[in-house]
């Protein structure tokens, strides 16, 4: 470039940088208030970690879609991803529920997995 002359982000590209800012800054807070109300609702600490493994399997899928379609992981994205670990969290918890009736009601932990899971899949 010229003397004198320069080239900074602006428009979109700063707009999005600042949103994503003010998530982040967030984000620890967001995180532990989400493990508590878990942890409280599962009474365990062991169903707690089963069902967070559960969000990097989103973020695998989501990576995999924004990589073959070109697309960045813009502000609009990074909401979609946290929608998107919500819904997966909150499958993760109504599945270990159904488990635990199944296993309640008499069957062996094994088929209990099995016969939720397939109630669930339809």
């Amino acid at each position: 470039l010229p003397v004198r002359y320069s080239v900074e982000q602006g428009g979109v590209i700063e707009d999005s940088a600042k949103a994503q800012a003010s998530i982040f800054v967030v984000f620890p807070l967001m995180l532990f208030i989400m493990a508590t109300v878990l942890m409280i609702q599962l009474m365990s600490f062991q169903r707690l970690v089963l069902v967070l493994l559960t969000a990097p399997l989103a973020i695998i899928g989501v990576s995999g879609a924004l990589l073959l379609s070109g697309a960045p992981m813009g502000f609009v994205a990074i909401l979609g991803v946290m929608s998107l670990i919500g819904m997966v969290i909150r499958n993760s918890v109504i599945l270990i529920a159904q488990i635990d009736q199944h296993i309640a009601a008499g069957e062996e932990p094994w088929a209990a997995v099995i016969s939720a899971t397939t109630h669930r899949l339809r």
